[in-house]
């Protein structure tokens, strides 16, 4: 495996060769550096995730306890499926999250619930807008501070649990070699490739260590706006070192 470091945050550029930019069997995944041990000893398996559930189904039950929607619902009680980006900067965005989209999640929905826990005033509206709904279970436990303050400890506690894995981490990108029978419909992803347009492709199999070809580190982050779609030869990657064309 080739191992890049990128310690400029600001750097555009595709860093890999430039035979894995050009093969279409080539994807890519973005991840944390926590996480990275775990990932080059047993490679990508299907609904392997290396923190605890428990954490994000506290954090997530909690909230709907005081009547607020959780993001997490998504991903709770269901298949967690493995996916790949089509686009080195598309891997790139999501290794930004810090630790992934769900554990990011978790704990801004964690730092909302002790928010309104502790102010006061965001309390107080809240249950102002479950009145309106007739929320009235929410509304009992807003008001009983005893209870409150039990369930506040344990989502602070979840969402330090998953604060702990992430600390001292920074993006690192995977370029990983694929076969097409382990997707859907290969074809048809291929055919919306030519357009340039940015996927998430759901892998139906395991994928062993052998098979991460090259991995990018950015111990100091990275930009998680910039996604160029318009990428599609070698020539538009020696372009990056610029400003991108109009679209």
């Amino acid at each position: 495996m080739d191992k890049i470091t990128i310690g400029d945050p600001g750097d555009r550029s595709y860093p890999f060769r430039r035979d894995l930019f050009e093969d279409p069997c080539v994807l890519y995944h973005g991840s944390w550096s926590t996480w990275s041990s775990q990932i080059e000893a047993t490679g990508f398996r299907q609904g392997d995730f290396p923190f605890d559930w428990e954490c994000v189904k506290t954090v997530c039950n909690r909230n709907r306890t005081i009547g607020r929607g959780s993001f997490l619902a998504a991903f709770l009680d269901k298949q967690r499926n493995l996916f790949f980006a089509s686009n080195f900067w598309l891997a790139r965005a999501y290794a930004t999250d810090g630790g992934g989209e769900i554990v990011r999640k978790a704990i801004e929905e964690a730092e909302t619930f002790e928010r309104i826990c502790s102010v006061p005033a965001e309390r107080n509206k809240l249950v102002e807008y479950l009145r309106a709904t007739s929320q009235q279970a929410a509304i009992s436990v807003l008001t009983d501070d005893e209870g409150l303050s039990r369930i506040r400890t344990e989502v602070k506690a979840a969402k330090h649990a998953l604060m702990s894995l992430t600390v001292g981490g920074h993006p690192v990108v995977y370029a990983v070699a694929v076969e097409p029978n382990w997707f859907g419909d290969w074809a048809h992803y291929m055919s919306y490739l030519e357009f340039g347009m940015r996927l998430d492709l759901q892998c139906q199999h395991d994928v062993a260590p052998k098979r991460i070809l090259a991995k990018a580190d950015y111990p100091n982050n990275t930009d998680r706006e910039f996604l160029p779609t318009w990428c599609r030869t070698w020539d538009d990657v020696a372009a990056l070192g610029s400003d991108p064309p109009s679209i």
